[in-house]
């Protein structure tokens, strides 16, 4: 059986300096009272206010929907073999 593909939803609760260093600089664990790590393969948000969103180091802006949806295969990845 092969393995399942996952993409990380990373929600912050509550922004803190400290917990946006954590996820730039190093490989801590996030307070889970600020932040929540889901790991799924499609995804469906909604808030009653528009919220920033980034997705994949693109700033969406402020939001108020959105979806993702990950493609097995989609993309092709060709590397030299190992000498």
């Amino acid at each position: 059986m092969g393995s399942t593909s996952l993409f990380e939803v990373i929600v912050i609760k509550k922004i803190s300096i400290l917990e946006i260093f954590k996820m730039l600089f190093s490989h801590a664990s996030f307070n889970p009272g600020k932040t929540v790590v889901f790991k799924t393969q499609a995804l469906t948000m909604r808030s009653a206010k528009k919220a920033h969103f980034q997705v994949d180091g693109e700033y969406l802006g402020k939001v108020n929907q959105l979806s993702a949806l990950l493609i097995p295969d989609a993309i092709k990845i060709m590397v030299p073999a190992a000498r």
